[in-house]
């Protein structure tokens, strides 16, 4: 999700107009199956809690790369848990 659209939702959810059906959307326009939390299905899910601080520093990005304009910054909204074919990938 680019900066752009990452604001947009940030934006959309704050003001309680952002629905989990929205979000789906992009899967659709990409031609493939929207995910499912069904029985048998393959469980790639991510926990998201759009109420947590967190402030960005090196030691809580996981990526290799550090650089980041938003060193320094509190912000809104955190990723808890993420899910691969049913295993934990990223525990906050």
């Amino acid at each position: 999700m680019s900066a752009g659209s990452s604001a947009l939702v940030r934006a959309a959810h704050s003001q309680g107009t952002l629905h989990v059906i929205q979000l789906l959307e992009p899967a659709r326009l990409a031609g493939l199956a929207a995910p499912a939390l069904t029985s048998g299905a393959v469980a790639d899910l991510c926990l998201f809690d759009p109420e947590r601080w967190w402030k960005v520093e090196p030691g809580a990005l996981r990526s290799q790369g550090k650089n980041t304009p938003f060193l320094g910054l509190e912000l809104k909204g955190r990723v808890q848990c993420t899910l691969v074919a049913g295993q934990v990938v990223f525990e906050a």
